[in-house]
């Protein structure tokens, strides 16, 4: 997941503490004694540096609160960083985060597995490159099949871009490594999968023929400085340092930005950001193609790691019984909650076994919604995940062997987990599943 310059990633660290230790933390101010109150032992160890203990422990109290707000940036499951996009997430979806710690070497790079979240039906797992020469970046792509206790099985395809070791931007906790970070998860397992998992991914080490080449924008935020604030200054010209600390690097100067021209002397062109730019030449193909963005083949990293079934968690509803509705009946075909995915495929079979009355009942109830007990809508992780664009489609198809509406929506997990879910149209409430935590 790149990072947005409008968002330094610096202040990303302080995200707030868990709400119990916030609350605790509340109560114990609220029980201190107030102003006047009587109690000896208070008047008897009056001040701490000058102030009154009451406002001393506050102090102290904030001063832990802050410790602790960086102590939970700092320790909190990667896994979920990558998830959430650092949003917050309640305990709740804390408890299906495993946090891992396998890692291998090769050709300078190091790859490690820091994070899975398993669901029963998929898995995701985040990672961090490291590049232990990063004066000598390279790119680094993850391979597209992961094996899951022998068996061959598929990776979301989206996730396994080149990217380049070392990144270019400012760390989320400055330091000198700057290592690139990424996620990628499953395609759904068919196998019954049971107690402890071992899974084998790959990571492909692709170094340049010749150098990289930074070619610019002029949009680019170097050019213009002034548009941002201090904090977000100095992280652009820290990226633009690290560029030039590459020693198999050449800063292209912004009018020289003719990609097809540095390709064709086999360059390996990136830009600004680290992201390799396709050539014409090379469009449509793959990344195990040879000389690929005049890229060479280094070395391959296979990373073992293993991880616990038994901390999945998921809410699957799909065995609810048909409901019978005024006019129609309802059939889940699937209904499915869990922090990767969210998916609803319902059907409403009308009385009539007709493409007329299943879009008439297409018109009557609209659009549908998911809700928590609040009315307010579901909130999505925000990772990189190829969701439905529309998950409010209706559609008229022949379900088992007659006519229905069909809703049928795939969206990322939950970011938070609700205490209900109800599934609404524009006309009522068709059904409401209460989440057991």
């Amino acid at each position: 997941m790149k990072r947005d310059w409008n968002k330094p990633n610096i202040r990303d660290a302080y995200k707030p503490v868990p709400q119990a230790f916030d609350k605790a933390v509340s109560a114990t101010i609220q029980s201190l004694p107030k102003e006047g109150e009587s109690n000896q032992k208070v008047k008897r160890a009056c001040f701490f540096f000058g102030a009154p203990r009451r406002m001393a422990i506050v102090a102290v109290l904030c001063v832990l609160l802050i410790g602790m707000t960086v102590a939970y940036a700092m320790t909190r499951p990667v896994i979920l960083n990558w998830l959430l996009g650092y949003g917050d997430a309640n305990p709740f979806l804390e408890q299906s985060a495993q946090n891992i710690t396998a890692e291998n070497s090769a050709d300078d790079i190091t790859a490690r597995i820091n994070g899975v979240v398993y669901d029963g039906y998929q898995f995701a797992f985040s990672y961090e490159l490291e590049n232990d020469q990063p004066d000598q970046p390279a790119m680094v792509v993850l391979d597209g099949s992961v094996l899951v206790n022998g068996q061959m099985l598929g990776l979301n395809a989206s996730m396994y871009d080149p990217k380049l070791v070392p990144d270019t931007h400012q760390d989320i906790l400055p330091v000198r490594r700057n290592p690139t970070d990424g996620g990628a998860w499953s395609l759904p397992i068919r196998q019954e999968l049971s107690g402890t998992v071992t899974c084998e991914v790959t990571f492909v080490i692709y170094r340049p023929i010749k150098d990289f080449v930074v070619v610019s924008d002029p949009e680019d935020a170097i050019y213009h400085l002034d548009a941002y604030d201090a904090d977000e200054q100095a992280e652009i010209l820290d990226s633009w340092n690290t560029l030039r600390s590459f020693k198999n690097t050449i800063i292209a100067d912004r009018t020289d930005n003719d990609i097809e021209r540095w390709s064709r002397d086999d360059y390996t062109v990136i830009d600004s950001n680290g992201w390799a730019y396709m050539s014409e030449r090379d469009v449509g193909k793959e990344w195990d193609d040879a000389n690929l963005f005049n890229l060479r083949e280094t070395a391959r990293i296979p990373v073992t790691f293993t991880f616990n079934t038994d901390m999945a968690i998921v809410y699957d509803f799909s065995d609810v019984e048909d409901i019978e509705l005024s006019d129609c009946t309802m059939h889940i075909h699937r209904l499915r909650f869990s922090p990767l995915t969210t998916i609803v495929d319902i059907s409403l079979i009308p009385k009539e076994n007709s493409k007329a009355a299943a879009q008439e009942l297409s018109k009557r109830y609209g659009p549908i919604d998911l809700l928590d007990e609040n009315g307010a809508p579901l909130m999505y992780a925000d990772m990189d995940y190829e969701f439905s664009p529309n998950p409010w489609t209706t559609e008229q198809w022949k379900d088992n062997g007659g006519w229905a509406c069909t809703y049928s929506m795939e969206m990322p997990g939950l970011e938070a987990w609700p205490e209900s879910i109800s599934i609404i149209t524009e006309r009522e409430e068709l059904l409401r599943v209460k989440i057991n935590k």
